[in-house]
């Protein structure tokens, strides 16, 4: 499926991106963060391989209620607090106060386990995925489809990188 090409006005407002990835913040243009997208791009797919191998449908659709109005707190690049911290906080809360749990069939202890072995990409990957599903709930039947998937939010298999 052919893309679209579209010119974005971007302002960086810390040169340190630029520098982890190895790049003069002075120089690097488009090209360098399109770059650079993608390849985030990349570590959320590959992250989404390993989520779908131990995330249920249930533990997707937790994670989407007590993320809820959630997602813009840890929209701020300056924020370095580890996401999946706060995710775990979420859902901890959301099964003690509204018995998250039991409302999705899951069992929170076990899933918050299972967080805690996961990386930062893995945590970036997860919300994208909620992200996806708040932006589009209405349109989504979380009981069907399979919104968490990358395939689905971008109607296509994965993305191999070309050497």
């Amino acid at each position: 499926m052919p893309s679209e090409n579209r010119r974005i006005m971007l302002t960086v407002c810390d040169e340190w991106p630029f520098r982890v990835l190895g790049l003069d913040p002075a120089t690097a243009g488009a090209r360098e963060v399109s770059w650079a997208l993608f390849q985030l791009a990349s570590l959320v797919d590959e992250a989404a391989a390993d989520l779908d191998k131990i995330l249920t449908r249930g533990d997707w659709n937790a994670l989407a209620d007590t993320l809820n109005g959630c997602l813009n707190l840890w929209a701020d690049p300056g924020d370095r607090f580890p996401p999946m911290v706060l995710i775990i906080a979420e859902l901890e809360d959301g099964d003690r106060l509204n018995g998250l749990g039991e409302k999705w069939d899951v069992h929170v202890p076990k899933l918050v386990a299972n967080l805690k072995l996961l990386s930062p990409a893995h945590a970036a990957s997860l919300l994208a995925a909620v992200r996806y599903f708040w932006e589009n709930h209405e349109a989504i039947d979380h009981q069907v489809d399979e919104w968490w998937k990358v395939s689905f939010r971008t109607k296509r298999d994965r993305v191999e990188l070309q050497p």
